[in-house]
C-alpha cells in the first residue's frame, strides 16, 4: 500500500466588511470569514430561535452582517427549530402514552 503525497493547501479568508478588516489587521489577525456575530437569545427553545433567526436578518438587512454569512446562520437556526419541534412533539407523545398506559391498568 502506497502513501498518499501530502497535499498543502493555502486559503485565503476575506473579511466580510472593510471595518472588520481593519479591526483584525490591528490585532494581527488577517484570516476571518467575518465580523463576530453575537448570539442574542437562548437556542432552547423555538421562541428563542425564532427571535435570534429575526435578528440575523435585521442584521444583514442593515448590512451589518454579511449575506452569506446570513444564509448560513439562518439555515443552522432553520435545522435548530427542526430539531427543537421534534423533540417536544417526542415528549409530548411520551407523556400522552403514560396516561393511556395508566388509564389502561
Amino acid at each position: 500500500m502506497s502513501k498518499s503525497p501530502k497535499v498543502e493547501y493555502q486559503v485565503e479568508y476575506l473579511p466580510a466588511s472593510e471595518g472588520n478588516a481593519k479591526t483584525l489587521a490591528a490585532r494581527g489577525d488577517t484570516r476571518s470569514l467575518s465580523p463576530a456575530y453575537t448570539r442574542r437569545y437562548s437556542l432552547r427553545t423555538l421562541r428563542g430561535v425564532a427571535n435570534e433567526l429575526a435578528s440575523v436578518y435585521r442584521e444583514a438587512r442593515r448590512g451589518t452582517l454579511d449575506t452569506a454569512e446570513a444564509s448560513r446562520l439562518a439555515y443552522l437556526l432553520g435545522g435548530l427549530g427542526k430539531l427543537l419541534q421534534a423533540a417536544e412533539l417526542e415528549a409530548r407523545i411520551t407523556r400522552l402514552e403514560g396516561r393511556s398506559d395508566a388509564e389502561e391498568s
